[in-house]
């Protein structure tokens, strides 16, 4: 995890699997610059990179990628065997025919309608301010409703909500379901983001063990993503992990 100027690092976007060889040259606080090297390709801000050192993986967002270097802002880093979280949220698991590699997956926004508080009041003595409030009230429910119908369209909650534990390459969960080790699975993730953002995407089934009560422990190895799918489960897991840290300092602390 520890990584300093001067060393040698293997980059790579969080959506691709092959690794390039990049020299750090420097390390600010939590920024970290790297010389640009070409077969990492074209980026942009925001965009997801690893950096992974002797010790394991830093998982940065990209900050600057001009003038022939590469400016990333590091947001966690992990040893890969340990960057698992566990949660509950709502999963929905079914056979496919095709191989994964052939399949898309896809990521389902929740609509948000925006707060009507925190654009333009209206002039005053236009809308009583009694008046405004309800009209607040009545958006905030209504964009409730919708959040909920389009997500019920798209097939999502109705697996039911399940203890999971996650990574950006796989998820391990429990189900009823019969399926055999090295099958191709369709998976529905409701992930418990604000608001709620649906994942449909693929794998294959690695491992199948007894959870006793007819159920079964099922762990999936995800198939290559698109950038915007392993980007909204990075993004995901790295904040379910500082909720989960953040908790643990907060009992240790006696708080």
């Amino acid at each position: 995890m520890e990584i300093k100027a001067g060393d040698i690092a293997q980059v790579r976007l969080a959506a691709d699997a092959v690794r390039n060889s990049a020299a750090v040259v420097s390390v600010e606080g939590t920024d970290i610059v790297l010389a640009a090297t070409p077969g990492i390709g074209p980026v942009r801000e925001g965009q997801i990179v690893i950096v992974s050192g002797t010790g394991g993986d830093n998982y940065c967002k990209v900050v600057d990628g001009n003038d022939g270097r590469l400016r990333l802002r590091r947001m966690w880093s992990e040893r890969r065997e340990y960057f698992r979280v566990d949660d509950v949220f709502p999963v929905d698991m079914a056979k496919v025919d095709n191989e994964p590699g052939f399949l898309k997956a896809k990521v389902f926004h929740s609509y948000d309608p925006g707060s009507c508080e925190s654009g333009d009041t209206p002039d005053p003595g236009s809308v009583s301010p009694l008046l405004w409030k309800m009209l607040c009230d009545i958006n905030a429910k209504m964009g409730l409703i919708l959040k909920k119908l389009h997500m019920d369209e798209e097939g999502f909650g109705k697996g039911g909500d399940r203890a999971v534990n996650i990574s950006a390459t796989g998820i391990r969960f429990t189900s009823r379901e019969d399926v055999r080790e090295g099958e191709t699975v369709e998976l529905k993730l409701l992930l418990p983001t604000s608001p709620p953002t649906g994942i449909i995407t693929y794998g294959r089934v690695v491992r199948v063990s007894d959870a006793g009560e007819g159920e079964k422990e099922v762990a999936v190895h995800f198939a290559e993503m698109g950038e915007e799918v392993r980007d909204e489960i990075i993004h995901y897991a790295l904040s379910r992990q500082r909720q989960i840290m953040g908790k643990k300092k907060q009992r240790e602390s006696g708080g």
